[in-house]
């Protein structure tokens, strides 16, 4: 499943640990004061990395629709 990560700069570190952690595919950065990615999460282990993120205040990670705007 695709989701998209929005996070100020200054979580750069732990957001990146988590996407190293789990080995998710990102792309599609945007890495400014306000950053956005978006990953590919295996079925599997949503569940794990959506409960890291969520322990992240200032993360924000949302599903990607496909075909959405």
């Amino acid at each position: 499943k695709t989701f998209e990560i929005h996070f100020n700069y200054s979580l750069m570190n732990a957001v990146m640990k988590i996407i190293k952690e789990h080995d998710l595919n990102n792309y599609d950065h945007q890495f400014e004061l306000s950053c956005s990615l978006k990953l590919d999460i295996r079925i599997d282990q949503v569940q794990k990395v959506l409960d890291q993120y969520k322990l992240i205040k200032g993360c924000k990670i949302d599903p990607v629709i496909p075909g959405g705007a």
